[in-house]
């Protein structure tokens, strides 16, 4: 396959904060394609020249486009509407596409159960990235859409120019009570700042947070805490940029590579450390904790420093009561903002919920070891303090979990194995 050149184009900060380079070169590497994603900075003075030597490269294939340069975008594809944010080369010829709107219908058709035609929208936001969302909810049929904005005259140009209703910045918490999906395509959020309270949502709405940074934003943290269904900015800028690679290479990328990369270069990546009880979890994970500087987590003793023994709470609760507070536990350590190596309990996968939490917050790691050498460290004390053992036989619990495991996992590690060695291997490190 003959070499391509896609990347972003945009203004230097956007380009130094870009995520962007990591996932998609991973995604590349992945599916082996001749090809390099990256950054070409420019201003207003050299946009039109930048973007016009890019185009005229014999192996330039696309790239994304990000503000202020959208507009130079369209006008160069001649494209009737300014909401681009990517463009393609197609045999000579310049394509302008929005991968942001693709993003967002993904997003309602994935999280929103009612009839969306019917759905009452609220979009915060007036630039480039709430065209896109306003696209979307355009394309899927859905008429009973809000436009606020901080600047009220842009909002209400948007508003008039795609025939929606204008609501006034103030008024946006009480619309928001009324709204089936929540979307902020404001650039608050990304330094802190909270274009709306999660308070202020209904728990049965839908929230998509368009921006992304290290960490969780306000609103996506405040929504997840309250349990509301939230996509965060990583998930959009992973949703827009696999659009953007079927549309420059013509085929599907491994989205948990891409997925993976991001959540690495935002440095909010959280590795999951499963297997048997006596595996081996905790050594490893502190050693790669000592090795790295990623902090260590032993859910376990987090348990047991805020609810008593852990024997203790089999005994009087029962292992539900156990598990509710292994999920609740589970959630909390996703939702941090830094990375952190995580030593899991052994049974934490038993619930298909705590897998999905740990897979969309991180990597999960099955330390693979056996049977023998778990029985080994499974004697004396030890017994005593795994509650489980008082009920049933290592071989037991080991040979209905392992293919559970196995399952859940991204991967296989050996007891006494190099974890930071291992993750090189992986073509999104």
């Amino acid at each position: 396959m003959e070499a391509k050149i896609t990347g972003l184009i945009g203004s230097k900060e956007a380009c130094r904060h870009s995520a962007s380079p990591a996932f998609q070169n991973a995604m590349i590497r992945k599916a082996g394609i001749n090809a390099v994603y990256s950054l070409f900075p420019a201003d207003e003075k050299n946009i039109e020249s930048v973007m016009k030597s890019l185009i005229s490269h014999p192996l330039f294939a696309g790239a994304n486009v990000t503000m202020p340069f959208k507009e130079v975008a369209a006008r160069i594809a001649k494209s009737r509407d300014d909401a681009v944010n990517t463009i393609a080369k197609n045999g000579g010829k310049i394509i302008a596409c929005n991968t942001d709107s693709a993003a967002v219908k993904r997003m309602i058709k994935e999280g929103f159960c009612g009839d969306e035609k019917n759905a009452r929208i609220l979009l915060l936001g007036a630039g480039g990235a709430a065209k896109g969302a306003l696209l979307a909810l355009l394309e899927l049929g859905i008429k009973n859409i809000f436009v606020s904005n901080r600047t009220k005259e842009r909002a209400a140009h948007l508003a008039k120019k795609y025939k929606v209703s204008f609501a006034q910045w103030e008024d946006r918490e009480a619309l928001a009570k009324e709204s089936d999906i929540i979307i902020n395509a404001t650039s608050l959020g990304m330094k802190g700042e909270i274009p709306i309270s999660a308070d202020a949502l209904s728990k049965s709405s839908l929230v998509i947070d368009m921006p992304y940074a290290k960490g969780a934003t306000p609103l996506s943290a405040g929504c997840r805490k309250r349990g509301i269904k939230v996509f965060c900015g990583k998930k959009m800028l992973l949703y827009q940029g696999v659009e953007s690679f079927k549309i420059w290479f013509e085929r599907e990328p491994d989205e948990r590579t891409g997925w993976l990369s991001i959540l690495c270069a935002l440095d909010s990546i959280k590795i999951w450390i499963i297997g048997m009880m006596g595996s081996g979890k905790t050594t490893t994970a502190k050693r790669t904790s000592v090795l790295s500087g990623i902090r260590f987590v032993d859910m376990d003793d987090i348990i047991e420093e805020r609810h008593g023994p852990i024997t203790r709470i089999f005994r009087e609760r029962g292992e539900e009561a156990f598990r509710d507070i292994e999920t609740a536990l589970l959630k909390e350590i996703a939702s941090e903002e830094k990375s952190a190596i995580i030593a899991t309990g052994g049974g934490c996968v038993l619930r298909r919920e705590n897998v999905e939490i740990m897979k969309e917050s991180g990597i999960i790691l099955f330390m693979d070891a056996p049977l023998h050498e778990i029985k080994k460290r499974l004697k004396g004390s030890e017994v005593e303090k795994r509650p489980l053992l008082h009920k049933w036989s290592v071989e037991k619990i080991y040979n209905e979990r392992k293919r559970i495991y196995e399952d859940a996992c991204d991967g296989k590690i050996k007891s006494g194995e190099d974890v930071i060695s291992w993750l090189r291997k992986l073509e999104w490190k």
